[in-house]
């Protein structure tokens, strides 16, 4: 832990990731994120090893203590990466990367990001803490602790457990923080309307993937990848996949929050959680053990989810969606998902460590494009708004991108066959657009500025 605490100076390693997502240049925002991800695979190798015989070579070190130096070599090469791909990808924007390391602020604009930035810090510390305080607990609390443990860790939202897969998609929600912060600040409110409407219903829509194969073959992926022994991890991966499916629709609306200038309010939303889950668990675990941690994870996030909506409509907009395509589309998408899922797991046979592998792979790939065309069954399918004044065509359907065109090309002909198509239909969307091109209208390229 110490030598990884080292890794994150200098702090500006990573300060591309950022600046890609402020531009809303999502395509390179990913691949510093695949380079973040994939990074120390490549370059932990050769660290690894050549530290190890260097290690092994030294008696008051040792072999095992020169590999984890070179672990964390691989993660300090990996970021060195990521910031050198990183200028190199702002250079190609046309941008001069010395002009990020010059002071070019004053102490108006170190409080105001103060003011902004310390909150969203308070956020992440007070999660950190209710983890902490839950290891503390849990230890002293669960009866075979070690043996729950190493099944929660499988499962749980920890390093390498399986609902890891939701908080992935809540990346999404962080990736539109810039989109959402511009229309607010503009005030185009029916334009940050739409964007949050959109971000809720295309979560929803990945998270229910995720459940889908989760409840469909996760726990027979988890007794071939792991064995019999991990039984009772493939028991508690129901009741956590229904949790994890509401928890990236929960951070999108935290991200809401801090695009409309409130991150103090999401870091209370968050601390109303992190308190309640902790009480919850001090409460329910002396009794019912692993089910009162479970029951503490249920209880705790639709208080969290309901209170930071309610804020959002307070202090940001009143969100307007379709409950029909955002929710009841996907849920019901869900069940024959599920079943065909089923089947092929049942044909199966008996688990093994490949099948294990494979089944929720091929399970995910699989369960989108279903989910996808019975959705558009469903009359989950979208809308296409035409610009104002404008041959261009608004796809509020689906995000841009190729990947996307392909993922979300079963619910056409599903949703032209649906009774249900274009029966949910609202006018926000053309509002949206309306204000996207006046905002568009109001943009002034930074190249076309000559100084007086």
């Amino acid at each position: 832990m110490i030598v990884y605490a080292l890794i994150q100076w200098p702090g500006f390693l990573q300060m591309f990731w950022f600046i890609f997502r402020a531009q809303q240049r999502n395509d390179y925002e990913q691949i510093q994120m695949m380079l973040q991800g994939f990074g120390p695979i490549i370059f932990q190798t050769i660290p690894v090893w050549a530290l190890g015989v260097w290690g092994a070579s030294q008696p008051a070190f040792g072999k095992t203590w020169g590999a984890t130096l070179g672990l964390a070599a691989g993660v300090y090469l990996t970021y060195i990466a990521m910031f050198v791909v990183g200028a190199w990808l702002y250079r190609r924007l046309g941008l001069k990367t010395s002009v990020l390391f010059m002071v070019h602020f004053d102490r108006e604009v170190v409080t105001s990001s103060l003011k902004f930035g310390f909150p969203v810090m308070l956020t992440s510390v007070a999660t950190t803490l209710g983890f902490a305080a839950q290891a503390l607990f849990t230890a002293r609390l669960l009866l075979n602790y070690t043996e729950v443990q190493g099944n929660w860790a499988a499962v749980g939202p920890t390093q390498g457990g399986m609902m890891l897969r939701f908080l992935g998609i809540a990346i999404l929600g962080i990736s539109m923080v810039p989109t959402l912060s511009e229309a607010f600040a503009n005030r185009r409110l029916e334009l940050y309307r739409h964007y949050l409407a959109q971000g809720l219903r295309w979560i929803t829509l990945l998270s229910a993937t995720i459940l889908a194969t989760y409840l469909a073959a996760g726990g027979w992926a988890i007794l071939g990848m792991l064995g019999p022994e991990y039984q009772r991890a493939a028991e508690m991966l129901i009741p956590l996949s229904f949790w994890g499916f509401f928890v990236p629709i929960s951070m999108l609306l935290d991200r809401g929050l801090e695009a409309a200038g409130k991150p103090g309010l999401a870091t209370a939303a968050n601390l109303v959680e992190q308190v309640l889950r902790i009480g919850l668990m001090l409460s329910l675990m002396p009794r019912l053990q692993v089910a009162g941690l479970i029951l503490a994870y249920i209880l705790a996030l639709p208080v969290k989810l309901v209170v930071t909506w309610l804020l959002v409509n307070r202090y940001a907009v009143r969100i307007r969606l379709s409950w029909w395509q955002t929710l009841v589309a996907p849920a019901l998408s869900v069940v024959p998902v599920y079943a065909i899922l089923r089947g092929l797991v049942a044909l199966a046979g008996a688990p093994t460590a490949v099948g294990g592998v494979l089944v929720i792979v091929v399970g995910m790939l699989v369960a989108l494009p279903l989910l996808f065309f019975t959705t558009g069954l469903f009359g989950g399918g979208g809308t296409t708004t035409r610009w104002p004044n404008s041959g261009a065509r608004w796809r509020s359907c689906r995000p841009p991108g190729p990947a996307s065109a392909r993922c979300c090309g079963p619910p056409r002909p599903a949703a032209a066959s649906s009774p249900l198509h274009n029966r949910f239909r609202s006018d926000l969307p053309a509002l949206a657009a309306a204000e996207a091109e006046s905002l568009t209208k109001e943009r002034v390229s930074l190249r076309e500025v000559r100084p007086a």
